[in-house]
């Protein structure tokens, strides 16, 4: 099978790009292409012809996403919407990553693929925009929902700037009412692996699936476990509780994804969190 992945050069499609025979496009290898270029996206896509489209391209500031709502739309939304169109019309199979971010946070448990969605800003409107349009496309599409993504081999996610406060011996606060799951761009791929290697023996139930981490805890937590497990002052670490109604873009105070659906599709018991993160940590 021919596989494109488009956004190569961000935190998960750089990993998927070391770990998968594909075809790797982005600004980085590709300074002339413009992913929101719809004749040079299907020149691409026709010069090609993958079977399968991996989409990681997303714009993911969320703060800046309700200053910049044009490009944010542009990028989450009407270019998934053009790529959706031509999967369908070509018969082929599009995997694209949404988040945890389609829901409002006040549920008391994880989310299921089907619980409601209400997103608290436009980062998540417009992510949950494309979701529904490929859902009612009818192509052949593969949703993966994750949450709390991080790669160590990036500053701009929430491990790597408490480590470098850890590193600089700094005070910090910390939510401890901000629930979810960790999850890193290695474990992403590692299961990504396995779904592919199952669409070609044509056993793997297209749709949408929640693809994250399991044993979900608090961000306070999360920066506990880090600084236990390199070793830093942990009392520097104090919890506060987070609360959106001092914050000019609303953020979810529950991102626990259930990810059973997608652990009974691979038969696979997903890793915690912590065995994620320690991992991760010890091999960077």
């Amino acid at each position: 099978m021919n596989i494109l992945i488009f956004g190569s050069n961000g935190q998960l499609g750089s990993e998927l790009s070391k770990k998968l025979d594909a075809i790797s496009i982005s600004r980085k290898n590709n300074k002339k292409f413009n992913y929101l270029n719809l004749i040079e996206l299907k020149k691409i896509l026709k010069f090609y012809s993958p079977n399968i489209i991996i989409n990681c391209v997303a714009y993911t500031d969320v703060n800046k996403a309700e200053i910049d709502r044009k490009k944010c739309y542009n990028i989450n939304t009407k270019a998934v919407i053009e790529l959706t169109k031509y999967c369908k019309k070509n018969n082929i199979i599009l995997i694209h990553f949404s988040t945890d971010f389609v829901f409002d946070g006040r549920a008391k448990k994880p989310y299921l693929e089907l619980s409601k969605t209400n997103p608290l800003n436009y980062y998540g409107k417009t992510k949950l925009l494309a979701d529904k349009f490929i859902i009612k496309s009818k192509c052949k599409y593969i949703i993966l929902r994750v949450s709390w993504l991080y790669n160590l081999n990036f500053n701009n996610n929430f491990i790597n700037k408490i480590k470098t406060k850890l590193k600089k011996r700094e005070n910090i606060c910390v939510p401890i009412n901000q629930i979810g799951s960790p999850t890193s761009a290695k474990f992403i791929v590692k299961y990504l692996i396995n779904i592919i290697k199952l669409i070609k023996l044509n056993k793997f139930k297209f749709g949408l699936y929640n693809l994250s981490t399991s044993k979900p805890k608090s961000r306070y937590h999360t920066a506990k476990f880090i600084a236990e497990k390199l070793k830093y002052n942990s009392k520097k670490i104090k919890p506060y509780e987070y609360n959106n109604d001092n914050e000019k873009v609303k953020r979810p105070y529950n991102s626990m994804l259930d990810n059973t659906k997608i652990s009974q599709a691979l038969n696979i018991k997903l890793s915690t969190w912590k065995q994620d993160l320690r991992r991760n940590l010890i091999n960077e």
